[in-house]
């Protein structure tokens, strides 16, 4: 049986989605970063919302523009912590984790009222780079990514 890349996914009737037009009013989250945020991480979110709206013709893209999301995340807090003069590497030399820059992050910032937020999404962002087993979220995972949107501005609007 061959496949027709170009044919919607059967759950979309599911869904009550009858067009690409549809799903992407539906289920696209935009990326409309402000100035603040580097060309890099806009950059990379647009391929995030192709996967996205091209999850349209295979369900399943969805959680790869997810998993996309989440490593444009973890590229702000560096980009962001490089800005603010946060240094990436401790001293003997060896990359900070991502909980320690977060941390770091933070307290720069004086966002320690969204310190929950920040280590939920961080506990999100490793349970996704090391599943155990294969895992299925769809369009569950929208609100995660608008979530992530946010905090991505958030920490590039706030001096």
């Amino acid at each position: 049986m061959e496949t027709n890349y170009f044919e919607p996914d059967s759950l979309m009737s599911y869904y009550q989605i009858h067009s690409g037009d549809d799903f992407v009013e539906a289920y696209l989250v935009k990326g409309d970063f402000g100035p603040a945020v580097p060309k890099d991480i806009k950059d990379s979110y647009k391929t995030a919302e192709y996967l996205m709206a091209h999850s349209y013709y295979y369900w399943p893209m969805y959680d790869e523009a997810f998993w996309k999301v989440l490593a444009i995340y973890e590229m702000a807090i560096q980009f962001r912590c490089k800005e603010l003069g946060i240094e990436l590497n401790n001293k003997k030399g060896w990359r900070k984790n991502l909980e320690i820059l977060h941390r770091e992050l933070i307290q720069e910032l004086k966002l320690d009222q969204f310190q929950y937020t920040f280590e939920w999404i961080r506990k999100l962002r490793n349970s996704q780079a090391h599943p155990e087993i294969h895992s299925f979220g769809g369009g569950l995972y929208k609100t995660h990514i608008e979530l992530i949107v946010k905090f991505i501005k958030m920490i590039f609007e706030t001096k």
